[in-house]
């Protein structure tokens, strides 16, 4: 055993194999204790499991002499990255003012990935260079310490949540690249895409990647009433009495936005009145609330968003021109998910069933056929549509796999068309890009599956269809060998 002045701190989850090897010594943090390199230990675990983590301790501290710190973490979700996040931060902030943190060892195999992931986030963030794992080559000999060298380190100072996330589909790797040379200006940016192809979510971005201290805020032009005192007062605020209702002074969006970001989304539905008002705060910097007779100056960088062909409207006299060269000082056009390549769509469906998964705390993953389809479906309604029924295979898929049946069921729910598109087609067909034989063989299979599905036997379920029971079994067979890759 080294000396005192030598021993470390532990901080440890107590996961389930810790509880399972109760009494065995055969645990993660059983193991690390045994080692004798320890002096103290801060251990985290879930309410449910608190009896049984503290029993597990108490035995593990009489045997040791170790100083123990229990930290319950309560209803937390254990795979929620930002709730653990906010729970094991002000721990680590307490240990590291009472311990130099080149003594203190974070143990990554007990508990979750997620909580082991955090683990190395605040490792890496706050000083910490060494933590405990368990290699299948070195289970023989129990846990070890390693170093983990990540040159990146640096680059992660800045708390978790302001982390800005690259996956921005839409945007080219030129376009993304230009986006953050320019988010720390002051430039303002509109925003042109479809509905649903991520225009709130990219404006969220931007500010975090600015140098902007206020916060963002968001408001809709459409949701500005016809009543141009409430319109105006939502937008620059008023004074108490600036109007029949007015009990009290507001601020409006401008004036909560000053020294951030005002984040107007669908810009393209202001009125006229509107437009005029918003340039001229555009244009001078300054608002003059309802009621109030002096202007106040203010500092806010803007962020429109709009999925209207501005210049259409501009040319039928519904837009002004001057007032969309002031928002237009750099214009960011994301493309609809169908204008996709093939692989950053399969990413973008793979790292949203991720996060779902993730929410849900069981990882479900889509079988070739039916990542296929989804490739091939155009995607209306962009990503919030995916995000939609993605979410759905997820919650009414039985097993672990996302089947392709199940999707093309999800598929062919009737959706709003996006501009441009019109009619039916390839929105509301799922087999609308396969060959013709094999989508139609998949499509009688669904139908046959659907029957049988409903019918108490197979001959029922023929004649609901109008077919003989050889012909649905022949069906049945082709539809079988399509889905398998066939034809």
């Amino acid at each position: 055993m080294p000396p005192l002045e030598q021993q470390k701190t532990l901080l440890t989850w107590i996961g389930s194999a810790d509880l399972k090897s109760q009494g065995t010594g055969d645990g993660p943090v059983a193991q690390l204790l045994a080692s004798g390199w320890f002096s103290s230990v801060h251990y985290l675990f879930t309410g449910d499991n608190e009896a049984a983590a503290t029993s597990l301790m108490g035995g593990l501290g009489n045997k040791y002499r170790i100083q123990l710190c229990p930290h319950n973490a309560g209803t937390l979700v254990p795979v929620d990255h930002a709730a653990i996040y906010d729970f094991v931060a002000p721990i680590w902030d307490q240990i590291s003012r009472e311990v130099n943190p080149e003594k203190i060892i974070l143990n990554v195999t007990s508990g979750t990935p997620a909580m082991a992931a955090i683990m190395l986030y605040l490792g890496k963030t706050r000083g910490a260079d060494t933590y405990s794992t368990r290699e299948a080559r070195h289970a023989a000999g129990g846990q070890r310490l390693v170093p983990v060298e990540w040159s990146f380190g640096p680059a992660l100072r800045r708390p978790l949540a302001d982390q800005p996330d690259d996956r921005i589909p839409g945007l080219s790797d030129y376009e993304l690249s230009d986006l953050k040379k320019l988010a720390p200006s002051d430039l303002n940016i509109l925003i042109l895409g479809e509905t649903g192809t991520g225009k709130s979510y990219l404006a969220r971005q931007i500010h975090k990647l600015s140098a902007r201290t206020g916060e963002l805020q968001e408001i809709s032009g459409a949701e500005f009433s016809d009543d141009q005192t409430m319109a105006t007062s939502r937008l620059f605020g008023h004074i108490k009495g600036a109007f029949t209702g007015a009990d009290k002074a507001a601020d409006g969006a401008f004036r909560e936005a000053d020294g951030g970001t005002l984040f107007l989304d669908e810009v393209g539905e202001l009125r006229p009145d509107m437009q005029s008002f918003l340039l001229k705060a555009v244009q001078e910097k300054q608002i003059t609330p309802l009621g109030e007779k002096k202007s106040q100056p203010v500092n806010v960088r803007l962020i429109t968003a709009t999925n209207r062909d501005l210049l259409a409207e501009i040319s039928a006299n519904r837009f002004r021109s001057d007032l969309y060269y002031r928002l237009a000082e750099h214009v960011i056009h994301i493309k609809p998910v169908r204008d996709l390549p093939s692989k950053d769509l399969e990413n973008l469906l793979l790292h949203l069933l991720n996060k779902i998964s993730t929410t849900y705390g069981v990882a479900k993953n889509l079988n070739a056929r039916t990542l296929e389809l989804l490739l091939k479906y155009p995607w209306p309604g962009n990503i919030r549509q995916i995000e939609h029924v993605l979410k759905r295979l997820y919650l009414l898929s039985d097993g672990l796999e996302i089947s392709e049946r199940r999707a093309v069921v999800e598929l062919k729910r009737p959706v709003p068309q996006a501009p441009g598109l019109t009619g039916l087609g390839p929105a509301t067909d799922p087999y609308a890009k396969l060959p013709l034989s094999r989508a139609v063989d998949l499509y009688r299979l669904d139908r046959v599956e659907e029957a049988l599905r409903l019918s108490k036997d197979r001959a029922t379920a023929a004649k609901s269809l109008g077919l003989s029971p050889q012909t649905l079994n022949n069906y049945e067979k082709a539809g079988q060998t399509a889905r398998n890759g066939g034809r």
